[in-house]
């Protein structure tokens, strides 16, 4: 990179350019005197050979180019990183918030018959009310349009990658990954045959449990930001041989999303 080249031929350059000077001022004069002419030559030295216009303009133009990058909400490391981009060949893309708007809601509700839509909305709502997840958000953003009472939980506890639980309502309530609530609960076929519609479509689902019978299912979906399918075929025109996309969603809805981005390698 350009930047590593300027720097490490400052770092000798300039110290050589100050010999130099040093030598054609002090040299000549002792043997042929006149030491006021000759230390004006050792300062055009100086001047003529400061490097000032390479070492400076390479900064000035990265600094700048890092600072229009960060104006358009990219951030950049340093000038290494910003020239290395010219030469990538893969790049990586967060689902949430990147491909997608980040503002994830809740679509559809399916209850066992025992239960109405709102009540599991309630209790999936406290549950997910401890949560700073996205999709917790949409659920509680959900639960205060429809202006149901919040209920309280109590006994909290968060299990990474597969979900929460919690006290509601005299109740032990289990929220998370269909995945994960058939480890606690029976489910049956029907249940699972809804779930696989909604991930094809793109939607993640979240299931619940109640004292180890399976309530109902939220499915929440995120809808793609309009400019998400120009910057991917941008890149392609860019000669970026590889774009993959991350996401904690299960595989389906990953495959669905990533499908409608044109977009082969996902990381679900």
């Amino acid at each position: 990179p350009s930047q590593q080249f300027v720097d490490r031929f400052a770092k000798y350059y300039t110290p050589a350019i100050m010999i130099v000077a040093l030598l054609v001022a002090v040299i000549p004069p002792l043997f042929i005197g006149d030491w006021q002419h000759w230390i004006y030559q050792g300062l055009a030295v100086l001047v003529v050979g400061c490097p000032c216009a390479l070492v400076v303009s390479t900064p000035v133009a990265i600094v700048t180019a890092i600072g229009n990058a960060a104006r358009q909400g990219v951030l950049i490391k340093g000038g290494i990183h910003l020239e290395q981009l010219g030469h990538i060949e893969a790049i990586a893309f967060d689902k949430t918030g990147t491909l997608t708007k980040g503002q994830p809601a809740v679509t559809d509700i399916f209850t066992s018959q025992e239960i109405s839509e709102d009540y599991v909305l309630q209790l999936v709502a406290a549950v997910e009310k401890q949560s700073q997840h996205p999709l917790a958000k949409a659920i509680l953003q959900s639960l205060h349009e429809k202006s149901l009472t919040e209920l309280i939980p109590t006994d909290f506890q968060s299990v990474t990658g597969k979900g929460a639980y919690a006290t509601v309502d005299g109740q032990t309530i289990y929220v998370g990954s269909l995945k994960w609530i058939a480890t606690l609960t029976t489910v049956d076929e029907m249940i699972e045959e809804q779930v696989k519609k909604l991930q094809q479509q793109g939607k993640t689902v979240v299931a619940a449990v109640s004292n180890d019978q399976f309530i109902g299912m939220i499915g929440i979906a995120d809808q793609l930001r309009p400019e998400s399918k120009d910057v991917l075929n941008k890149l392609n025109g860019l000669k970026v041989k590889h774009k993959v996309m991350l996401t904690g969603d299960a595989e389906p809805t990953a495959q669905a999303i990533a499908t409608s981005l044109n977009m082969t390698d996902v990381r679900a």
